[in-house]
């Protein structure tokens, strides 16, 4: 059983390498479900959604990689209806797959209730799903709700990624007063604090 460890970095290999060349210089099968999720993630990333839905519907076999990889190509090409519905379909959900679909509305001003409906549901949450959350609602200018979000945090989650989205937030609202008490209260501070 191959890890996702293996996966990324097969994934991180096509970066550099054309997908075809690399899968006739190895002995990765055409038909492998590891190159079906990679040619999923490639013909997301370009925009080829009607090639991604037919490998996806011609897989005989999906693994949680190829439900990922279906929900993040339809995020990444602006179709967030289709993500969810995918999402719900899922037999079993991991924490990859929660967070590429709470990004997904995260990233949309419109999408930011959802988003956080979808948040609160999350079995297991994580300090990455906050920072998205806190930066979906600094986006749609609700800084106060950004700020309860960020309240509700378990505090070592707090890392710097959170507190700057927040401290962000509060500087485009001109709460210079806020955002310094955001920055006194890290606990970790980064070049970007």
């Amino acid at each position: 059983m191959l890890t996702q460890k293996t996966y990324t970095h097969i994934y991180n290999l096509t970066k550099s390498f054309n997908l075809h060349k690399f899968t006739h210089s190895s002995s990765l099968s055409p038909k492998s479900i590891i190159f079906q999720n990679l040619k999923i993630t490639e013909n997301g990333r370009n925009g080829n959604i009607k090639q991604v839905e037919h490998i996806f519907n011609q897989m005989p076999i999906k693994n949680v990689v190829s439900w990922i990889a279906m929900v993040s190509a339809y995020v990444e090409n602006w179709d967030i209806g289709n993500a969810r519905k995918v999402f719900d379909e899922m037999p079993e959900r991991n924490v990859a797959l929660w967070n590429a679909m709470i990004m997904g509305y995260m990233r949309e001003k419109s999408g930011v209730d959802k988003g956080f409906e979808l948040f609160g549901l999350m079995p297991e949450r994580n300090a990455v799903m906050y920072a998205y959350v806190i930066t979906g609602f600094v986006r749609s200018a609700r800084v106060d709700k950004a700020r309860e979000v960020y309240d509700g945090m378990c505090r070592e989650w707090r890392d710097p990624f959170c507190s700057n989205a927040l401290m962000n937030g509060h500087f485009k609202m001109g709460r210079l007063e806020d955002a310094v008490r955001v920055y006194e209260e890290m606990m970790v501070k980064n070049v970007v604090s």
